[in-house]
């Protein structure tokens, strides 16, 4: 559950959450359909008075067909070759690594992998691959 913790602060500073708005920001998340416990999403909301809205996808095909027709979501869970499609058309925006500044403690051995090399558009975290759309 820690770990899990962990990953939504990373995803709201990904996102741009800390803005002191007078009305809640809203996190965009894309995830598999049973990935993240709905009681850690409601934990994260009262924690960053935040409004998470968590949709669910059961393929990498369910997923593109609804990123395709321009819906917009802050952050993805899609797998390898499906982050490479996206990369290739230009459907994903690069990380700003200078909002992310624990990403340094990141292992190496999550960065950088094979569909994003550099790293431009994906965080690695407990041996998958995360990004910010």
């Amino acid at each position: 559950m820690k770990k899990l913790t962990i990953v939504f602060i990373a995803l709201l500073v990904l996102a741009g959450c800390a803005n002191k708005n007078t009305t809640k920001q809203e996190l965009r998340v894309y995830n598999w359909g049973s990935y993240i416990d709905e009681s850690l999403i409601t934990e994260f909301e009262k924690e960053f008075d935040a409004k998470v809205i968590y949709d669910k996808f059961d393929s990498n095909e369910a997923m593109y067909i609804k990123v395709a027709s321009e819906d917009s979501y802050d952050v993805l869970y899609p797998t390898d070759y499906m982050i490479e499609r996206l990369r290739v058309e230009d459907r994903l925006q690069k990380l700003d690594y200078s909002k992310i500044p624990n990403y340094t403690a990141t292992l190496d051995s999550l960065k950088g992998r094979a569909m994003d090399p550099t790293a431009e558009y994906t965080a690695g975290y407990s041996g998958k691959c995360r990004y910010c759309l």
